[in-house]
């Protein structure tokens, strides 16, 4: 983000070379991609972790992914990463850190429907 010049005595804006940076935008901007990546890595723990149940069924299958040291740090991290998603919603607009929620929001509000015809 560009600020005038006046704003350079104001907290939580620091100069970034020739342009004026929010700090909390940035902090938001951190939060939600570190955010995504633990969530990617905790989906990828438990779902590796539930594939190998022998048990089909609810219990079965809870029963074999508790005894697994991966599966619990997977849930360990997706705690972790839903705490960031919720410092990164403190810290800045949900467009800064939900994006694809933000697209999808936008695209439902729209009058238009996008057309199903080909790019040319």
């Amino acid at each position: 983000m560009v600020y005038p010049f006046s704003v350079a005595n104001h907290a939580g804006v620091a100069r970034l070379g020739e342009v004026w940076v929010d700090t909390q935008v940035v902090l938001a901007v951190i939060f939600a991609l570190a955010s995504a990546v633990g969530f990617a890595l905790s989906t990828s723990l438990q779902h590796r972790e539930a594939g190998g149940s022998p048990d089909g069924r609810l219990f079965g299958v809870l029963r074999f992914v508790l005894t697994r040291k991966l599966w619990v740090l997977g849930a360990i991290i997706g705690f972790i990463a839903l705490t960031l998603h919720a410092l990164a919603l403190n810290n800045g607009a949900i467009h800064w850190s939900s994006p694809s929620w933000s697209a999808a929001s936008c695209w439902r509000c729209s009058s238009e429907l996008p057309s199903i015809a080909p790019c040319r």
